[in-house]
């Protein structure tokens, strides 16, 4: 029987999970990373639900329990900087009962990557230049290897996706703005104490820092609504800078000391929060390289926007072991499903 094969761009966590799955039905996979080696970094993500039985199934649950995220008391701060109360996040969020567990998204990258690596071909320091759909196949160009045919190419290099601007055009077409802008990085120094973490929330922003006990350094988790979301360049460090900076102006404690602190721009993350998912002839995408888009029909020429977080697998026209198939159904069977649950504390407005 030919054996099928699939190029997945994006090495974060989607792209691994696809990979273990499609190399398991016995594919080709080759998974390839414009990083010039695996990324270590992120912030945690939460594995729960069906995603615990799909870690269980791939034998990979014990390695991520080992390598669970462990927050500190976080005290909840109000725009003054008065602690109003400490929360525990790690025990209000998981329930160890049902296997859940928080982990960095570096460190379930890893996991995920060492359990693939004998059956992937990983290639990173490259990225897919041009796509080009054949009665073959799809043939592809890289930056730098060789061309490639293949049966399926999947967008799993998150939402501002090589893959989709190269299918459908520039993301603009097709990104939802959602308004709030996030912005995450390690903090120099000595900031703040090890075993130390502070959270704000008011309407419109809110700021959150943990120090592990272990003294690796603080990281930084800002999110605000901007009044024209969208129109901050992610590739202008300044504008970033003045972009999160005025969204919390007049803050203290806290709040402020992290607004201040802005790290060199390659080690700092600032994205809006956005969604689009998509499917076209042999090729589908993920919005984020985290969350993979729900599933829908084979959508030629348009990539219809989504805000729904539900998996999918590869184009619903395909099955892993029989190549394409007419009207099939979609399935989430070989799924992982690692889901960024939104944190927000609500409370009564606070004067300083």
């Amino acid at each position: 029987m030919t054996t099928r094969s699939a190029l997945i761009s994006g090495a974060s966590i989607a792209g691994p999970a696809l990979a273990y799955w499609l190399a398991d039905a016995g594919w080709d996979v080759t998974v390839v990373e414009r990083a010039e080696r695996l990324r270590t970094s992120g912030y945690p993500v939460d594995v729960r639900g069906t995603a615990v039985d799909v870690v269980r199934r791939m034998g990979l649950h014990e390695q991520i329990v080992a390598r669970n995220y462990h927050h500190v008391p976080v005290g909840l701060l109000t725009p003054g900087g008065r602690r109003l109360c400490t929360l525990d996040f790690g025990t209000l969020l998981n329930s160890a009962a049902a296997g859940d567990v928080e982990i960095t998204r570096g460190a379930l990258s890893e996991v995920l990557f060492a359990a693939t690596r004998e059956r992937v071909t990983y290639v990173f320091d490259d990225s897919i230049e041009s796509l080009t759909q054949t009665d073959r196949g799809v043939d592809v160009t890289f930056r730098h290897r060789p061309p490639q045919t293949v049966d399926v190419v999947v967008g799993a290099d998150g939402i501002h996706s090589n893959v989709r601007r190269l299918t459908f055009g520039d993301e603009s077409q097709f990104v939802r703005h959602l308004g709030p802008y996030a912005a995450i990085w390690d903090l120099p120094g000595e900031t703040f104490a090890p075993g130390t973490g502070f959270m704000y929330s008011h309407p419109g922003r809110t700021a959150m820092v943990e120090r592990p006990a272990d003294g690796s350094p603080a990281r930084a988790f800002l999110a605000f609504v901007h009044p024209a979301p969208g129109t901050v360049d992610r590739h202008d460090a300044d504008a970033v800078v003045t972009a999160v900076r005025g969204a919390f102006a007049g803050t203290a404690g806290a709040p402020a000391r992290c607004s201040t602190r802005w790290p060199a721009p390659r080690t700092s993350t600032s994205t809006p929060s956005a969604r689009s998912g998509w499917t076209v002839g042999a090729r589908v995408g993920w919005p984020w390289s985290a969350t993979p888009p729900t599933h829908r029909r084979s959508c030629r020429g348009r990539a219809p926007a989504s805000r729904s977080p539900a998996p999918t697998c590869w184009p619903v026209n395909w099955s892993a072991t029989t190549g394409p198939r007419r009207r099939s159904r979609p399935t989430n069977a070989g799924c992982a499903r690692t889901w960024r649950r939104t944190r927000t504390s609500r409370c009564a407005p606070t004067r300083r």
